[in-house]
């Protein structure tokens, strides 16, 4: 049984992966990877909205 919907970060993990390499590894804030991620067109809008998880 499958019932309601999916949780957003699931549809997110290529996003999720790039940030993590972002902020662990580069120790950049999450406000600076959603904005690289924006001008840079790296991901679909849809999968760069996690900016408010990532805080």
């Amino acid at each position: 049984m499958n019932s309601g919907r999916t949780y957003l970060w699931v549809e997110s993990t290529d996003f999720i992966a790039y940030a993590d390499e972002q902020i662990l590894r580069l120790h950049q804030s999450p406000d600076s990877v959603v904005g690289t991620a924006k001008v840079a067109n790296l991901f679909p809008e849809k999968k760069n909205s996690l900016h408010k998880d990532l805080v």
